[in-house]
């Protein structure tokens, strides 16, 4: 497989580009509605994506994965992309929930569940909390992890988290000088300006109905759950991530039965775009 060194940079253009495939829609009975991109044939991969952004975060793992004959499915979280967001709201349990149906609505069986930033709060609460979930999962793996307690010692979630929440980071985002120094402080020091000005769009597109989910994330923890997590766990950690510390990582590692630490050197908290190739590669693993 080409290494991320090897790899072309992508182009902006690549880096905005949605994911294709089959789109459905899953109903939830508080009235979300969460939209599902599916592709591919061959063992299943569930995409979970991070604060802020759609399953289109991922759109150069998918078609990698998708060639190398993994069915995958990724799909937006409420309140997200195109899904919407029902009477619910934002909770921790509702975010759980939705994870649960997203598995139950596509049969997945046997999967390797790849979870991004606050995608790991979810897909780890869910089957921490509710381990019969696991009887669906293969393996997990866990990109610059959120566990809860957000802010702590990590200074770029302290800043923008508040930012984020009244709107001024969005704003500021949109400025492109200013804007791409606020990105930065996502990203690893060895980044293409592609990479730096699609992580300044998002940014800017964050919804500021998405306030509350800050706040959860800050507030709240799925360290209780963790223990209860009974499937191999591949935990990538970037070394220059400002955004997601070390600790959330050495916590999952820790408390979990069976997990591993892969540090990436000189990557930031965007591993799905910095180093996509890290996070093939361990899906590939729980090939073999």
């Amino acid at each position: 497989m080409m290494s991320d060194a090897g790899r072309d940079q992508p182009t902006l253009a690549e880096l905005r580009r949605p994911c294709a495939g089959r789109g459905d829609i899953v109903d939830r009975s508080d009235g979300t509605r969460l939209r599902v991109i599916s592709a591919g044939t061959g063992p299943q991969v569930v995409l979970v994506h991070g604060f802020g952004v759609s399953a289109d975060e991922w759109n150069l793992v998918q078609p990698s994965l998708v060639a190398d004959h993994w069915a995958v499915l990724a799909y937006d979280q409420r309140g997200h992309g195109r899904s919407t967001l029902g009477s619910d709201g934002l909770t921790a349990a509702a975010l759980w929930r939705d994870f649960a149906a997203i598995l139950a609505s596509h049969d997945v069986s046997e999967a390797i569940i790849v979870c991004h930033s606050m995608g790991n709060f979810v897909g780890l609460g869910a089957m921490g909390f509710w381990p019969e979930l696991q009887r669906r999962v293969r393996g997990i793996v866990c990109v610059s992890p959120v566990t809860g307690h957000a802010t702590r010692g990590a200074p770029a979630a302290r800043l923008q988290i508040p930012l984020v929440r009244t709107g001024v980071a969005q704003r500021v985002a949109a400025v492109p000088p200013v804007g791409r120094l606020l990105a930065r402080a996502n990203l690893g020091p060895r980044v293409s300006d592609s990479v730096v000005d699609a992580t300044r769009l998002v940014l800017c597109e964050i919804p500021r109905h998405l306030a509350p989910l800050a706040a959860m994330l800050a507030r709240e923890s799925i360290t209780s759950a963790l223990p209860a997590i009974d499937v191999p766990v591949t935990v990538l950690s970037g070394d220059a991530d400002r955004l997601t510390p070390r600790w959330h990582a050495d916590t999952i590692v820790e408390r979990t039965a069976s997990a591993r630490l892969v540090p990436i050197p000189g990557v930031g908290h965007m591993v799905n775009w910095e180093s996509p190739d890290a996070i093939i590669a361990a899906v590939q693993e729980f090939r073999r």
